[in-house]
C-alpha cells in the first residue's frame, strides 16, 4: 500500500470510529520508508496527521497540518494545500482560516466554493453565514463538514454573547450528532463544552452534575439546603440556556 493510500485508509478508519484500525495504519505509515513521489509522501503525511488530530493523540497536530499546507503550496500542490487547511479548520483550528481563504481565492476545484464561503465567514466571525455554509455542505452529503462547521459557528456565537443563536445551533448539533457515527474531534469537543459551560452559573453547573449523577429534585434540594421549588427554578433556566427539554438531554449538552 502506498503512503498516500495508507494515510487515507487511516483517516477513513478514524472517521468510521475504528480507532484500533486507524492506529495500526498510522504505525504502518511511520514504518514505511519515505520513498516515492513527493506528492504521495506529503499527501500521506497530511492524512496521517489529520488522523492523529482526530484521535487526539498528538498535541499540535492541526498546526502541523497548516505547516504541511504551506509546504504543499510552495511545491505548487494547491489541491493538497487546500485539503490540509480544510482538515485543520474542520478539526477546530481557526488559524487555518487566513491561509485557506487566500489559497482558495486563487484555486478552483470541486466543492471549493462552499468551503471558501465558510472560511470567509469564519474569518469575519459571521456565525449566521458559517451556519449557512455548513448547512449547504451537509445538504451536499458532507456531514463531517456540517458538524464541524456548526460546532465552530456555535463557538463564535458564544464568544459574541449571542445566547439564542448559540442555543439554536446546539440543538441542531444534538440532532446531527445522533447521525454522526465517527469520533468528534477533541478540539471541537473542547470548544463546544467550553461554550456550553460558560452559559451556566457555578450553581447551575453543580446542579447539572448532580442531575447527571442521578439525583432527584428533592435530593438536590437537600444537598444544596434549598427548597425543591428553587431547584425547579434552576432547572428551568438551565434547560432554557442549553436548549433542552428533559433531564436526560443534559448528558448530551
Amino acid at each position: 500500500m502506498t503512503t498516500l493510500l495508507t494515510g487515507l485508509a487511516a483517516y477513513a478508519c478514524a472517521l468510521a470510529g475504528d480507532t484500533t484500525g486507524a492506529a495500526e495504519l498510522v504505525d504502518e505509515f511511520e514504518r514505511t520508508p519515505a520513498e516515492g513521489a513527493r506528492a504521495m509522501l506529503l499527501g500521506g503525511r497530511v492524512f496521517v496527521t489529520a488522523t492523529a488530530a482526530l484521535l487526539g493523540e498528538v498535541p499540535g497536530a492541526t498546526a502541523e497540518l497548516i505547516s504541511l499546507a504551506a509546504a504543499a503550496e510552495a511545491d505548487q500542490m494547491k489541491h493538497l494545500a487546500v485539503t490540509a487547511l480544510r482538515l485543520a479548520l474542520l478539526l477546530g483550528d481557526t488559524d487555518a482560516v487566513g491561509p485557506l481563504t487566500r489559497v482558495l481565492q486563487d484555486f478552483q476545484g470541486v466543492g471549493t466554493t462552499g468551503l471558501l464561503e465558510f472560511a470567509m465567514a469564519a474569518g469575519t466571525k459571521d456565525a449566521d453565514a458559517m451556519v449557512a455554509a455548513a448547512t449547504t455542505g451537509g445538504e451536499r452529503g458532507d456531514v463531517a463538514f456540517e458538524y464541524a462547521g456548526l460546532s465552530l459557528a456555535m463557538q463564535v456565537a458564544g464568544e459574541q454573547g449571542s445566547t439564542r443563536s448559540a442555543r439554536a445551533i446546539q440543538r441542531r448539533l444534538v440532532t446531527l450528532g445522533k447521525r454522526w457515527e465517527g469520533p468528534v474531534p477533541p478540539a471541537l469537543v473542547s470548544a463546544s463544552a467550553a461554550e456550553t459551560t460558560s452559559r451556566l452559573t457555578p450553581t447551575e453547573r453543580k446542579i447539572v452534575a448532580l442531575v447527571n449523577e442521578g439525583y432527584s429534585n428533592r435530593e438536590i434540594a437537600d444537598a444544596k439546603n434549598v427548597s425543591v421549588r428553587t431547584v425547579e427554578g434552576h432547572l428551568y433556566r438551565i434547560f432554557a440556556k442549553l436548549g433542552v427539554n428533559r433531564r436526560e438531554d443534559l448528558r448530551e449538552s
